[in-house]
């Protein structure tokens, strides 16, 4: 009786492994022809393969790639394009937040060494206005992520109660799950 039960239980590992290759080469050709036709710059219309049951559902998962998600720094940082959701700006502040008191350690430092003051403000200075851009883009995103415009920054820097304002739309609020008038989901 064991020995019928190990041979049937083979027997479905095998159909499975074969089901699971079928199903790999499947959403390998449609993920190819997806690259294929957005590198073509030409829209992509074709839904993923259909599901076929249980074990499709769980090869898919395994099998996206988030990779491709990722975004990179240089795009993060100066690019308008894109969204970005709420973990993401949560962790830009706090990278934010390391980066001003590394810069306030710093300038500890180097006041009691004796450079001067005048080329210390320069250097500050440039820092900020620096991070002001960066920070409008990053915002920019985060708004776009809740499909409003990032013109939307300019209540915040105008009102002073908008800024406290801003910063709890940008914290809290998530993003809208589909598809918005800025991209595609963010991550």
């Amino acid at each position: 009786m064991f020995q019928r039960s190990r041979d049937t239980l083979k027997r479905e590992e095998q159909l499975i492994a074969k089901a699971k290759d079928e199903v790999y080469k499947e959403i390998e050709d449609w993920d190819q022809r997806r690259k294929q036709a957005e590198a073509g710059g030409e829209p992509f219309t074709e839904p993923p393969p259909a599901p076929r049951g249980k074990t499709f559902v769980c090869v898919y998962r395994e099998n996206e790639n988030r990779k491709e998600d990722a975004i990179p720094l240089s795009e993060f940082l100066f690019s308008f394009k894109g969204r970005i959701n709420r973990l993401q700006y949560l962790c830009y502040l706090l990278m934010c937040l390391l980066l001003f008191v590394l810069l306030f350690l710093i300038s500890e430092v180097v006041l009691h060494i004796g450079l001067p003051v005048d080329v210390w403000i320069v250097l500050a200075l440039s820092f900020l206005i620096a991070w002001l851009c960066v920070s409008c883009i990053v915002s920019t995103k985060r708004l776009q992520d809740i499909n409003l415009s990032g013109w939307c920054l300019l209540f915040g820097m105008i009102f002073p109660i908008g800024a406290i304002v801003l910063l709890v739309i940008l914290c809290c609020l998530p993003g809208t799950p589909s598809n918005n008038n800025y991209g595609g989901r963010s991550y």
